[in-house]
């Protein structure tokens, strides 16, 4: 059976592909997905999408298939 870990990767403030690239690849195990979790922001013409943060799923027991 594997294990996975979730990690937060915030975001708020814009995505730095360096700390995202400097972040992955201190993870010691596999990156199994990466998901975007959006927030709503209101403005006088309509309302408009970001990223609040990632969570990034990591695969860290590999799973023995015999």
């Amino acid at each position: 059976m594997s294990d996975y870990k979730v990690h937060e990767f915030d975001s708020e403030n814009g995505i730095d592909k360096e700390d995202l690239e400097d972040f992955l690849n201190r993870l010691e195990g596999h990156v199994e997905a990466i998901i975007p979790e959006l927030g709503r922001k209101y403005n006088p013409i309509g309302v408009s999408s970001y990223v609040k943060h990632l969570l990034i799923v990591e695969r860290t027991k590999e799973e023995n298939i015999d």
